[in-house]
C-alpha cells in the first residue's frame, strides 16, 4: 500500500511531509531516518508498517521512471 503521509521525527516535533517531499530528502537521510525509526507512514490515516511502504513507494517511483522513459522513446 503505498503512503500518501510520512511522518518525520525531528528536534522541533514531528513533520507531516509526502512521498515526493521523502524522496527528495538525501538517500542518507531517509535511510537514517528508516533505520532509528524515526520515519513512521500512513496510508488513508493509518500507520502502515515501513518496509512494505518503502516497498511501494520504491515499486511506484520505478514504475514512474519507466513511464518517462517510454514517453522519451516516443518522441
Amino acid at each position: 500500500m503505498l503512503p500518501d503521509e510520512i511522518q518525520i521525527s525531528t528536534p522541533e516535533g514531528p513533520q507531516s511531509i509526502t512521498v515526493e517531499e521523502f524522496l527528495a530528502l538525501p538517500l542518507s537521510q531517509r535511510v537514517s531516518h528508516v533505520l532509528r525509526g524515526t520515519a513512521r507512514f500512513f496510508a488513508g490515516g493509518e500507520e502502515i508498517e515501513g518496509k512494505k511502504a518503502l516497498a511501494a513507494v520504491w515499486e511506484a517511483k520505478t514504475q514512474q521512471e519507466q513511464q518517462r522513459q517510454q514517453q522519451r522513446q516516443q518522441h
